[in-house]
C-alpha cells in the first residue's frame, strides 16, 4: 500500500530527529550546520512541512549519514 504524503513527512520527519538526538546536536545547532532555519527544522521533524530533496542533502550531509536513513519505518 502506497503512503500517503502525510505518512511520509512523519516517517522523514522522525528520522530526522533521531539522527539529530543521536549526533546530540540541537536545533540551533543543526540549523547552524544546514543554514536552514531553526523554526523550519522544527516544523520538518514534526511532520509539518514539505521540503525538498536538495535539503534533504544537506541534511544527510550535515548528519553524516545515509540518504535512505530518512526513510526507515
Amino acid at each position: 500500500m502506497q503512503k500517503s504524503r502525510t505518512d511520509v513527512l512523519h516517517i522523514v520527519g522522525t528520522n530526522l530527529r533521531l539522527a539529530r538526538i543521536s549526533k546530540n546536536l540541537s536545533l540551533t545547532e543543526l540549523s547552524k550546520l544546514t543554514g536552514i532555519d531553526k523554526g523550519d527544522l522544527s516544523k520538518m521533524e514534526a511532520g509539518k512541512i514539505n521540503f525538498g530533496i536538495i535539503t534533504l542533502y544537506h541534511l544527510r550531509d550535515s548528519l553524516e549519514i545515509g540518504i535512505e536513513q530518512f526513510f526507515q519505518e
